[in-house]
């Protein structure tokens, strides 16, 4: 029941796009919280939220999929409303009561189909002649793992495969109706996740079984959700834009920041100021050209105890303070991720020179500020 995260007056790419005259949507996982400060129910305006930060439309999960509201949000109130009664029962997968709002529950194995469906709905009402934008958050495949009973078996690595299916299935449903449009030719399709998978250590979990049947959820990157390792970082970026940009694969560094910059460039003659995505840079010349290089010089990464790690060329520096914590634990780390993509061999004892310059890097981006001793 947090507040909204993003700040009041923010210049987001969605305000940016319908500047362009852009019609903008949101559609499903959102997490970013409502309104301008803590709430104890969604009852009422749902103000600031989604419709203030640039977009037109908005039908969403509020966190996760199994939070304790257990409803969609449509603009700036609960979907299908009946009434402010609130009978609190059960319990959701994170072990709190939900609210019990007089409205439909959201029915988990339901919920990724009832996104796509919407997704599909809003492309078809809209406009031959104007542009759009849609960003869709899948709740899939973030716990609780609980697949539609259409895809239930179709898999080979129990639950989590089936849920995998789900995620495959919405979007090619998504694809289609862009293609029944005949819009899929002329749209920029951007296909990625904001992390790597979690791989819980309880062995009963959807997630192990998965492993044990034999799928690699992070390939064989180390790590995984949450920490500073490529398995918790690396994600896939699959991006379609047929007759617009080149086909094939890139290595060159980007991160979700740089959409904005990315997306301003090829819509419009305009550059934004630097200081409306102070970290965002373009790779649209990589879209065009794979051999091109994206223009990011580095990129900082950070675990959940706050650690963080700069990337900078081939090489990966992790530093060993525990911001969360305030202090220092174990050793600083680096790595050459062209050589040792799996981050096995630590090189810091080795090459002492390039710790340096990966900490003297760190502070640099950390406003110049140098890090607790």
């Amino acid at each position: 029941n947090d507040p909204l995260l993003i700040e009041a007056g923010t210049k987001t790419l969605p305000q940016w796009l319908k500047g362009l005259g852009y019609a903008t949507a949101h559609i499903g996982k959102w997490h970013l919280g409502y309104r301008d400060s803590p709430f104890e129910n969604l009852l009422g305006e749902i103000s600031p939220g989604p419709n203030d930060v640039g977009f037109d439309y908005h039908f969403g999960v509020p966190n996760n999929m199994d939070d304790v509201h257990k409803i969609y949000v449509e603009n700036r109130t609960i979907y299908g409303l009946r009434s402010d009664k609130i009978s609190p029962y059960g319990k959701s997968f994170y072990g709190k009561q939900y609210t019990g709002y007089d409205a439909p529950q959201r029915n988990e194995p339901e919920v990724m189909g009832n996104l796509t469906a919407r997704a599909v709905q809003w492309i078809e009402q809209q406009e031959d002649d104007k542009p759009f934008f849609l960003y869709i958050g899948a709740v899939a495949v973030h716990h609780p793992i609980m697949p539609s009973e259409r895809k239930r078996g179709t898999s080979e690595a129990g639950a989590y495969g089936d849920f995998i299916h789900d995620l495959d299935d919405s979007v090619g449903k998504v694809m289609k109706a862009l293609e029944r449009r005949g819009l899929l030719g002329n749209t920029l399709f951007i296909f990625t996740s904001d992390n790597g998978g979690d791989v819980p250590e309880d062995p009963a979990r959807p997630e192990r079984q998965a492993q044990d049947a034999g799928l690699e959820i992070n390939g064989t990157l180390r790590g995984d959700k949450h920490t500073i390792y490529e398995g918790g970082l690396r994600v896939p970026l699959i991006i379609s834009w047929p007759g617009a940009i080149a086909s094939g694969s890139s290595e060159t560094l980007v991160t979700t920041a740089d959409f904005f910059a990315t997306i301003v460039d090829i819509t419009s003659a305009d550059r934004p100021p630097r200081e409306l995505a102070p970290d965002s840079y373009s790779f649209a010349e990589v879209l065009r050209n794979t051999n091109a290089t994206a223009t990011r010089p580095h990129a900082v990464f950070r675990d959940v105890f706050g650690r963080k790690a700069v990337r900078f060329g081939p090489w990966k520096y992790i530093d060993n303070y525990f911001p969360n914590q305030g202090k220092r634990k174990g050793l600083w780390e680096l790595y050459h991720l062209e050589d040792d993509p799996s981050e096995e061999v630590d090189l810091s004892d080795a090459m002492p020179e390039r710790v340096e310059q990966g900490q003297q890097l760190l502070q640099t981006i950390l406003q110049g500020s140098p890090l607790p001793s």
